[in-house]
C-alpha cells in the first residue's frame, strides 16, 4: 500500500533533507504546499527534490489566505482566483495531478460573513474549473468552515460544468471578411452591412500591417462577439494597447464570452511585450462593471465628460480604465 505524508511535518529542515527522511521512513509520496520555504523560492526545485528521492507528488495545496475574497466583487478576490489559476498551470508544468484549495476559510476564530450574492464566487470557480479542465488537473476542496458555501457549490455544480463545456466550444480567432454578416447581425446591429464590411476591411488592412489585432468569438459556426487591440505608435507608449469594439451579441451575453476573448487579448499582450491595456466607458452603465470583473482598475474619471446630444443631452462620467498585464 502506498503511503503519503505532508511535506511539512513540523521541523525546519532543508527541502532535500526532508525528502530523504520521508523516503527513509517508508513513504511513497508527498503532499506539498504552494508556499513556505520548501521551494527554496523556486517552484522547479520541489518536484525535482521529491522525485530524486524516489517520491511521487500526490497533490499540491494552494494558498488559503484570502479565500473569502473569492466571493466578493473586489480586486483581492480577482487576485486570489488568478493565483489559483496560476497554481493549476504550475501543477500541469510539473506533472502534479491534483491541486487542493479552500473555497473559503475561517479568519482566526471568526467565520466569514456570507456574501449577498454567490454569483461572483461561482463565476470565479467556473474559471478555475475551466482552467483545470483545460490542463487536465483535478481539484480537491477541503476545510469548509461554512456549509452554506459547500451547499452553493454542489447546488450549482451542474450549471458550472455545463458552462465549462460551453466555454470549450467557443473558438477565439482573428477576424476575416467572411465574418461580416455575423458581426453585423450580432455585434454592430445599428450599422448597415456596408458600413460593417468597410470597417472590417479597414481593420484587416491594419491587422496586416501590425497596428491592430481584432479577435472574434465563434459559437456553432457563427461569430457572436468581437474585441480589438490597437497598438500605440509613439515609442514612449509602445508598452500600451487600447481596447476597443468590445461587443457580445445580446443573447450570448453573460456566458463568459467577453472574458474568453479578453484572455486571448491578454495572452497576445504577454507574448508581445505589452504591459498595459487601456479603455474608457460611460460611468454607471453595465459595461463599467464588466470591465471591473475583467480585472480593470479605474485611474481617472471626468465628471460629465460624455454627453449624448441625440439623447436629450444625457450626461455620463467618462471613466478611464486600465489592466496591468
Amino acid at each position: 500500500m502506498d503511503l503519503t505524508i505532508t511535506d511539512w511535518f513540523g521541523y525546519n529542515l532543508p527541502p532535500k533533507e526532508r525528502m530523504r527522511l520521508i523516503k527513509e521512513a517508508g513513504f511513497s509520496g508527498i503532499i506539498g504546499f504552494m508556499w513556505t520555504d520548501m521551494f527554496d523560492n523556486n517552484y522547479k526545485s520541489f518536484p525535482e527534490y521529491a522525485r530524486n528521492a524516489g517520491l511521487y507528488i500526490e497533490n499540491m495545496h494552494a494558498m488559503w489566505a484570502g479565500a473569502n475574497d473569492l466571493w466578493i466583487d473586489n480586486l483581492d478576490g480577482q487576485n486570489f482566483m488568478e493565483e489559483i489559476i496560476n497554481n493549476i498551470k504550475i501543477c500541469e508544468s510539473y506533472d502534479i495531478p491534483t491541486i487542493v484549495m479552500h473555497p473559503e476559510c475561517k479568519n482566526g476564530i471568526q467565520y466569514a460573513e456570507l456574501p449577498d450574492d454567490f454569483n461572483v464566487g461561482l463565476e470565479r470557480l467556473k474559471r478555475i474549473a475551466d482552467t483545470a479542465e483545460q490542463f487536465n488537473i483535478n481539484i480537491a476542496i477541503e476545510n469548509m468552515a461554512r456549509p452554506e458555501y459547500l451547499d452553493c457549490i454542489f447546488e450549482n455544480i451542474k450549471n458550472l460544468l455545463d458552462e465549462v463545456k460551453f466555454m470549450e466550444q467557443i473558438l477565439i480567432r482573428t477576424v476575416s471578411l467572411n465574418d461580416v454578416n455575423d458581426i453585423q447581425k450580432h455585434c454592430f446591429v445599428r450599422n448597415t452591412l456596408e458600413e460593417v464590411e468597410k470597417r472590417i476591411s479597414e481593420n484587416i488592412e491594419k491587422q496586416n500591417n501590425g497596428s491592430i489585432i481584432q479577435y472574434v468569438a465563434e459559437v456553432d459556426g457563427h461569430v457572436v462577439g468581437t474585441m480589438t487591440l490597437g497598438k500605440e505608435n509613439h515609442p514612449l507608449y509602445a508598452h500600451r494597447c487600447g481596447l476597443g469594439d468590445v461587443v457580445v451579441g445580446g443573447e450570448y451575453q453573460g456566458k463568459g464570452i467577453a472574458r474568453k476573448i479578453f484572455e486571448q487579448c491578454v495572452d497576445y499582450c504577454r507574448n508581445n511585450g505589452i504591459k498595459i491595456i487601456t479603455d474608457s466607458v460611460r460611468g454607471g452603465e453595465p459595461a463599467e462593471q464588466v470591465y471591473h470583473k475583467l480585472g480593470f482598475i479605474e485611474y481617472g474619471r471626468l465628471k460629465g465628460g460624455i454627453v449624448e446630444s441625440w439623447n436629450d443631452n444625457k450626461e455620463y462620467d467618462h471613466v478611464f480604465l486600465c489592466y496591468i498585464v
